[in-house]
């Protein structure tokens, strides 16, 4: 099955609502480069090019593995690449003690109520702002089994 996630760029507010912070084999929005490759090995393909939206024209460098992409912004002193967006659609990674496949039960109880919920063709997304970065999480379920999750740090 091809997932097609779209990427969304809201406005937060900070609530009472919980906040989550994702991680896959210790990487996280926010980890360098060097540690991505380290912690995570070689890509299946790699390609340097295109802007990050709503930086002042950082560039872009993506990452594929099997099931998860990555993508990394130029830092401001343009010597390294941090990650900036995460997307997982494979049961392969570990989410944060979740993987692809677990129900919405599961996902609630681990990282509590969303702060917004939506509901678009078959998929139901439940939304989450990210600890520490005005960032974003969207967990996406398909009957009721998580299809993909895709994050990130918000740049607008």
């Amino acid at each position: 099955m091809n997932l097609l996630v779209r990427r969304s760029v809201f406005k937060y507010q900070s609530s009472k609502l919980d906040k989550v912070e994702l991680r896959i084999n210790g990487v996280s929005l926010g980890t360098k480069e060097a540690t991505v490759l380290r912690k995570l090995g070689k890509p299946s393909s790699s390609k340097k090019g295109g802007i990050v939206p709503c930086s002042d024209g950082s560039a872009l460098l993506t990452l594929r593995y099997p099931g998860l992409v990555i993508e990394l912004a130029r830092d401001e002193d343009e010597q390294d690449f941090s990650v900036f967006t995460m997307r997982v659609t494979s049961p392969k990674w570990t989410l944060s003690g979740i993987n692809v496949g677990a129900n919405i039960n599961d996902v609630q109880t681990k990282f509590g109520q969303p702060y917004h919920k939506t509901k678009e063709s078959k998929l139901l997304g439940l939304h989450y702002n990210t600890k520490g970065n005005g960032g974003a999480a969207s967990f996406y379920f398909q009957d009721n089994k998580l299809v993909g999750v895709d994050w990130e740090i918000n740049f607008c």
